[in-house]
């Protein structure tokens, strides 16, 4: 395993470079027993789920799609501000530090290339309180005096690590031993459990979530042979926060789940076969199942108070048997009653049970022989359909058994009408298909979307996570919006980390939910503001998003004070290069579709005032819009140069016209959507 090239060098050579210098045979030294300690950082990111140390080390937060882990660094920035020396700035190449490039408490250039001592080396006293922030891009004189001159800033914005309780029994994340580090690093971990057997050969890439990939094999030498002679004792890792690159890596992760789902949807004997077969195959078994909605939809429209007594029983269960006997009728319901057929009255491996009650009846004088042959045949329906209902709750059945045996007699006789014809000669669905081979395709494709879909939606859930928790926000602040190259860099990275969010019905509301809460932060490039500033003007652009109505009756007055209240702080975008501008819409584009719903959302209300023929409540109807939505028009209308001017009753009714229509094809579009990902 020694025998190959790192970055760094032989890596035989860097493990002789790794070992103590103390002589053979003498006494050894105990750890981290000297005043200063020589650390060596690593990054916090997406690991494979073999590699989980959640339940060995104290994580910053957890994932549902992946764990978080610990991996090397990303090529990059380290700053790390001393409360004793200052601030210490490191380059980052290929998971090692590449060059000290500043060491003090007064930074005067925007750029620093000069390297101060090799090879660079993270020591410092155990006295010291560290601050300590990745950046992917070299941070500016003003990003620099923003956390070296304001102690709330550097707690805000940075890790604090304190130094002075640390001794070799007192040791906590995010600083590591070396144990540690050799047992979690992703990297240097050499036996773990194999990545699950994905259901395409892309699925069982290591880490191929990457994009450009970074994983790459080495021992833990790689990186302690860098600690000096004089610390071999007396040394620890230390993970630092990376959320912009777990952020990148989730949404590079989710761009390959949908690329699965993409490529089965458009393969097939000829593209897209196989996404049309399965659509239409579930939709024509949807046709023989009974499903929770069709149970809803049953209680609203029956006439059959018994029915409706026993739907109205099943949604006041408690759980889980609420659950439990709703699955249980739904299969009941949902059987196939000719491929399902009930054993014969004389079958002689009845349960015993079953027989004593036949010949019970058997044993009882009958008015005729038909008479009987029914009896016989009614008693082994019902005791199947008991059997059938085991898993529900005994009371409800008991209660509503006369109820649940005429349901499933007339479900029964619905599913024979429709599979296989109501009339002598009609045919049913099963005699059109080929129901055996529709059948075993529905039931190999299903587990290949469930799959794909449960995993997306994990990776879902942890990127709105990360929105809401402003973890995006928080760690993009060192981008400078005074230079232009890292304004550019700052709206790909925001497009790069939020990308494709807006997937369904719940990430629109869960997003407009956190922008109604933050709206200041769909002011392009708010969140590289520091944190004295972020807070006094998001009090003052509270005065917009509760403007309301306001807004628009003074549009010119308002469009000139959000010009002013901006002007100094944060860079016009209009007035920037063209491909600046496209960034910010791209940046903007994330999280506009979320805004879009809740503008469509919010005009219900409108709509039905409407529809009563009464003249709505503008204000209310603003209430009910996301905050942003106002000042996206300010914006629009400086941007247009467009005026507004108060509309009367028939401008008012044609605009529902006009809404109404667009909102019934959205809906219409959106319920096709749903239905797709739901047979998917």
């Amino acid at each position: 395993m020694t025998d190959f090239m790192t970055p760094r060098g032989h890596l035989a050579n860097l493990v002789a470079q790794s070992k103590s210098a103390t002589p053979f045979g003498e006494v050894g030294v105990c750890p981290l027993m000297q005043t200063t300690i020589h650390l060596l950082p690593v990054r916090y990111g997406l690991v494979e789920d073999g590699l989980d140390p959640s339940a060995d080390l104290a994580m910053p937060y957890t994932l549902q799609s992946r764990p978080l882990g610990l991996r090397m660094l990303r090529d990059g920035y380290l700053y790390v501000i001393d409360s004793a020396t200052g601030l210490n700035e490191y380059s980052i190449k290929q998971g090692s530090l590449e060059h000290w490039l500043f060491d003090g408490k007064e930074v005067k250039e925007d750029h620093r290339t000069l390297a101060l001592g090799d090879p660079p080396e993270m020591i410092f006293s155990k006295s010291s309180v560290l601050h300590v922030a990745y950046s992917e891009v070299q941070w500016t004189v003003a990003k620099c005096r923003q956390v070296l001159d304001s102690a709330t800033e550097r707690e805000h914005f940075m890790q604090c690590i304190d130094l002075a309780p640390v001794n070799s029994e007192h040791i906590v994340a995010p600083l590591l031993h070396e144990r540690h580090a050799k047992k979690w690093l992703a990297e240097v971990v050499q036996d773990h459990d194999a990545p699950h057997q994905g259901l395409t050969p892309e699925e069982n890439i290591p880490y191929l979530w990457e994009h450009p990939p970074l994983f790459r094999q080495t021992l833990i030498e790689e990186l302690t042979s860098q600690v000096s002679d004089d610390h071999k004792s007396d040394f620890l890792f230390l993970a630092v926060r990376d959320d912009i690159g777990v952020m990148r890596d989730l949404a590079n992760y989710q761009d390959k789940v949908v690329g699965w789902i993409d490529d089965w949807a458009r393969s097939g004997q000829e593209a897209g076969h196989t996404e049309r077969d399965y659509l239409l195959g579930c939709y024509i078994e949807s046709l023989s199942q009974i499903s929770a909605a069709h149970l809803s939809k049953m209680a609203e429209s029956t006439d059959d108070p018994a029915l409706k007594a026993l739907l109205l029983d099943l949604q006041t269960l408690p759980e889980p048997q609420r659950g439990e006997t709703r699955q249980a009728l739904l299969e009941v319901l949902s059987l196939d009653p000719v491929a399902n057929p009930l054993p014969d009255a004389s079958d002689s491996d009845l349960p015993a049970d079953l027989k004593a009650q036949l010949k019970n009846i058997q044993a009882r004088p009958a008015r005729t022989y038909g008479y009987m042959v029914n009896e016989l045949k009614k008693t082994v329906e019902l005791y199947y359909l008991k059997q059938n209902l085991a898993t529900a709750d005994p009371d409800f059945v008991a209660t509503h058994w006369q109820t649940l045996v005429k349901l499933h007699r007339e479900q029964d006789k619905r599913l024979r009408d429709l599979l296989y014809g109501a009339r002598w000669g009609q045919r049913g669905i099963n005699d059109l298909i080929d129901r055996p081979r529709m059948d075993a395709f529905l039931k190999a494709q299903r587990p290949k979307l469930a799959h794909w879909n449960t995993l997306l939606d994990r990776i879902i859930h942890d990127r709105l996570e990360m929105l809401t928790l402003n973890r995006f926000h928080r760690a993009a602040w060192y981008y400078d919006a005074n230079d232009l190259e890292q304004i550019d860099h700052a709206l790909l990275t925001q497009y790069d980390c939020l990308k494709d969010l807006c997937r369904s019905d719940t990430a629109y509301d869960t997003i407009v939910a956190w922008l109604n809460r933050n709206p200041q932060q769909s002011r392009a490039l708010f969140f590289t503001l520091p944190l004295s500033v972020q807070t006094e003007l998001a009090a003052q652009f509270a005065l917009f998003t509760n403007a309301g109505w306001g807004l628009l009756k003074s549009a010119p007055e308002w469009i000139e004070k959000l010009k002013t209240l901006f002007a100094g702080h944060l860079p016009d975008i209009e007035t920037l290069p063209h491909p600046t501008q496209v960034n910010a819409t791209a940046a903007w584009g994330t999280l506009a579709p979320a805004v879009q719903w809740g503008v469509q959302q919010g005009l219900h209300d409108f709509m039905q005032a409407l529809d009563k023929g009464q003249m709505p409540d503008i204000e209310a109807l603003f209430r009910y819009l996301p905050k942003t939505f106002g000042v996206s028009l300010l914006d629009a209308a400086r941007r247009e140069k467009v005026s507004f001017q108060i509309a009367d009753a028939d401008d008012l009714k044609a605009l529902g016209e006009t809404v109404k229509e667009v909102q019934a094809k959205r809906r219409y579009l959106r319920s096709l959507n749903n239905n797709a990902r739901r047979y998917r």
